[in-house]
């Protein structure tokens, strides 16, 4: 009977055998399921949002403002009142070039008056919400549209005097004041306009009389911060900031060099021919001449620094626009202005470090005349001009770039182990 081709030969498995594979697999599911979990808070801990904060509120937006650990891509949904949600990006991105960044700064606009709005974070395609920051209440619509106190800028380098490009910049007037924001250029140049600039309850504008006060100004940079202190005589710009170091500019002065820098300043001819003792002064701004005229429009700016040091031009007082360049290796720099910035009488105010690293900052008054030629010449080519128009609070529209979206894997991963070790245990199963 044994040998009767139907007769199969059940084959047995010995008990402890089966337990032994049975103890297997189950070892097996749980090391990959812990493992896929650290995987998963792993990611989840480099995606978090650190340092969130919420500034430059106004009746129609704000600025959301937050850093992780590792470069993302990032945005800010909001909830409207109708219950409908729109989303805003980095004011860095474009439709034709998305990049990742660690610090992420997102300004909301066209929003109500004294309206609550719900917020949540997306970083890499995840929603992050935190309670603390789960909303935000615009301010209220003011009689007034503007306090007419002109911006506060300057430059910031890092300590490899570089352009301390994607900087964040905090700017408040103490504890009377609400905080403002702004992002440092790839020039290494920053500039936040203060004519919105609101009491901390947002019921205000702050006058032009309070800002004779202390200036408190935080400068955050991949995980670090610089704290400067400075007055509204050193706000135009405030003196180059070297991250890591800590200042007080308050009451600084005009320095012995550049008193001599103005004393010096003088030219024996429209073409721009300077006396031989300012060869020996190492930081100069040579053309315009302080309370000069110039004849050409654009004007042509120039000067004397240290080689390779970054030099900030802050052009104009009621529409300021800045400019940056860097110092040739024979110790010299010009700057033509991309634009012609009209007739009459002009300011500009340079900015840049001196071999000591120290800041020095020099002002010339000047006028344009009506009609002429320009008698220096051009900027080389060289020179890189970083044009900055002062910053509105009007509605502007957001690009919607195509955000890539990181989905949660874990989930599927976990069902795809159970699968495979249901199969497997259906084998033994028919073994058994």
């Amino acid at each position: 009977m044994n040998d009767h081709p139907l007769y199969k030969k059940q084959i047995k498995i010995p008990t402890i055998v089966g337990i032994f594979i049975v103890i297997a697999i189950i070892a097996g599911l749980a090391t990959g399921i812990n493992y896929l979990m650290k995987e998963n808070a792993r990611a989840n801990v480099e995606l978090s949002p650190q340092n969130i904060e919420i500034t430059s509120i106004t009746d129609s937006g704000f600025t959301v403002i937050w850093e992780t650990t590792k470069p993302s891509f990032s945005a800010l949904r909001i909830t409207l009142p109708d219950g409908k949600q729109q989303t805003f990006f980095d004011e860095r991105y474009h439709t034709s070039e998305q990049k990742k960044y660690i610090t992420t700064s997102i300004p909301v606009r066209g929003l109500q008056p004294n309206t609550e709005y719900a917020i949540e974070l997306l970083i890499n395609g995840k929603s992050f919400v935190y309670p603390a920051v789960s909303s935000v209440r615009t301010g209220p619509t003011l009689s007034i549209d503007t306090n007419g106190m002109l911006p506060i800028y300057g430059s910031i380098m890092t300590k490899d005097n570089t352009p301390a490009e994607g900087a964040i910049v905090f700017v408040s007037l103490g504890t009377n004041s609400q905080t403002l924001s702004g992002i440092v250029k790839p020039s290494g140049s920053w500039m936040i306009p203060l004519n919105l600039l609101r009491s901390n309850d947002l019921t205000r504008l702050i006058e032009p009389t309070e800002e004779t006060g202390d200036i408190f100004i935080t400068i955050r940079y991949q995980g670090e911060e610089t704290k400067v202190i400075t007055d509204n005589a050193n706000a135009r710009p405030v003196p180059t900031i070297i991250l890591g170091n800590s200042y007080d500019f308050r009451g600084q002065g005009k320095r012995k060099m550049q008193q001599e820098v103005a004393d010096n300043n003088s030219f024996s001819s429209v073409l721009g021919t300077v006396t031989p003792d300012e060869k020996h002064i190492s930081v100069q701004l040579l053309h315009p001449v302080n309370n000069g005229i110039v004849i050409s429009d654009p004007p042509l700016f120039a000067g004397r620094g240290i080689p390779g040091n970054v030099v900030t031009l802050l052009l104009g007082e009621k529409e300021p626009y800045v400019y940056t360049t860097r110092v040739r290796s024979d110790g010299e720099w010009r700057l033509t202005p991309s634009k012609p910035i009209g007739a009459g009488k002009q300011k500009v105010t340079m900015t840049t470090i001196d071999k000591d690293h120290t800041p020095v900052t020099i002002t010339h008054a000047f006028t344009i005349m009506k009609s002429g030629i320009q008698v220096l010449g051009d900027a080389t080519p060289s020179a890189t001009i970083t044009e900055m128009p002062t910053p509105t609070e009007e509605p502007t529209p957001t690009p919607t770039p195509n955000i890539p979206t990181t989905g949660i894997t874990t989930p599927t991963h976990i069902l795809f182990i159970f699968a495979i070790g249901l199969i497997l245990a259906g084998f033994i199963g028919l073994a058994w």
